[in-house]
């Protein structure tokens, strides 16, 4: 059954000053390389492009969650400022798999959501849904109840055997409910952004747009003389008696037209590194191996040495440098050690050796566990008392204190 989703969106990007766009292309979920989606026809060449349209959704697209992503080009020539293409703009959507007489496990036959606290898989709030035969389906959420300014929305989708879907996260700001009856006071009065620094409540760029209770598209522009980089975009709105909303703030890459000499395509990354929790700056990470070596799709497959990480929460971080000398953000990932035998042992306190408070874990440590004293702390093993451990490491100004009569094993 052919299948579609109707899109409206706003492309409002500086590529490159002076520039039209006039290529348009989009693609759903796994970006195939600027240039190779599938083609948007129909729309003039501009700045700002408005697409309305309606976009079929790909026979072979599985059920569940999926992004349909935007952009837009420069026209093609040999020109250093053409061939250009903005960042991808994307809409997370639903894809269900539709209704079938065999009671099918992979259609979905549950829809949920909650704000900012997760109840738990099957205890969210429930979303009717109806499967008309299209094999698609748009919920209608609703916000009664959540206070106003800046939340974190989960949805997540159930199916006919019984499984769920990974909850997909999305930040929202839920504005004050328009009381018409009250006049003015509770109208939008004002919307304005900034880039990178906040100038403070009322000092950002004014949108000039005519405001009323329907949705409204907000026409950004980016300064000329902002500098290549990563910026921060900040949007909030006000009203006559509820004040400002929370700041709405969006990651954003301004790009160089030097980066790209000539308008190439088909930039290679040379370099791959990662680093766990604190970022050394780019360029001072440890090196991952990966193949091919340069490519464009590449694997790593590489262990990662994790032996000096305390006992606890932590964050992977990867990035990668292309050919142009571009780094891209990095991509976080969380993971946990745990206490089992066998791991580097941490202090968590000074204290004796023998006290289970002093070690991460909560218990003294095992002749094959390798033990780090971390910095500043003082260990002591107290007369009649033994210590054991395979290795031992510590921190700057760390102090183990070996008291006359006690027993120090290392293995």
């Amino acid at each position: 059954m052919k299948k579609s989703a109707i899109i409206f969106l706003l492309i409002c990007s500086r590529i490159c000053s002076g520039q039209n766009f006039s290529n348009f292309e989009y693609f759903f979920t796994t970006d195939p390389g600027a240039g190779n989606g599938t083609a948007i026809t129909g729309y003039p060449n501009g700045n700002n492009i408005t697409f309305n349209a309606n976009i079929t959704v790909p026979a072979n697209l599985t059920p569940g969650f999926h992004f349909l992503c935007v952009r837009a080009g420069t026209p093609s020539g040999s020109n250093a400022l053409l061939n250009r293409w903005s960042v991808a703009a994307s809409v997370p959507m639903i894809i269900n798999g539709g209704a079938t007489s065999t009671g099918d496990g992979s259609v979905i036959t549950n829809v949920e959501y909650f704000f900012d606290n997760d109840p738990g898989v099957g205890l969210a709030t429930r979303v009717a849904f109806v499967n008309n035969g299209n094999d698609t389906a748009t919920p209608t959420f609703s916000a009664n109840g959540i206070t106003p300014g800046f939340h974190l929305m989960g949805v997540r989708v159930g199916t006919g055997a019984g499984g769920w879907s990974v909850t997909e996260c999305r930040p929202v700001i839920v504005f004050p409910s328009v009381n018409t009856a009250s006049g003015s006071q509770n109208q939008i009065t004002r919307i304005e952004y900034f880039w990178g620094n906040d100038p403070g409540f009322g000092a950002g760029t004014n949108v000039d747009v005519t405001l009323t209770n329907e949705a409204v598209i907000i026409p950004i522009t980016v300064p000329s003389n902002l500098a290549p980089g990563y910026y921060l975009l900040g949007v909030r709105a006000r009203t006559g008696v509820a004040g400002w909303s929370n700041t709405h703030v969006q990651p954003f890459v301004v790009w160089s037209p030097t980066v790209n000499p000539g308008g190439q395509t088909g930039g290679q990354i040379v370099k791959l590194e990662y680093y766990i929790d604190a970022d050394p700056g780019q360029g001072n990470g440890i090196n991952l191996t990966y193949t091919p070596n340069p490519g464009k799709d590449i694997t790593s497959m590489s262990n990662l040495d994790i032996g000096a990480l305390p006992v606890g929460n932590h964050v992977f971080y990867v990035r990668a440098l292309d050919s142009y000398g571009q780094w891209s953000a990095p991509r976080a990932t969380t993971f946990s050690i745990t206490c089992n035998n066998g791991v580097k042992l941490f202090t968590a306190q000074s204290g004796s050796w023998n006290d289970l408070s002093t070690w991460a874990c909560g218990r003294i440590p095992l002749p094959t566990e390798d033990v780090y004293i971390k910095s500043a702390h003082k260990i002591t093993i107290n007369l009649g008392q033994t210590g054991q451990c395979k290795t031992i490491d510590s921190g700057s100004g760390a102090v183990l204190d070996v008291k006359a009569g006690a027993i120090l094993k290392v293995n």
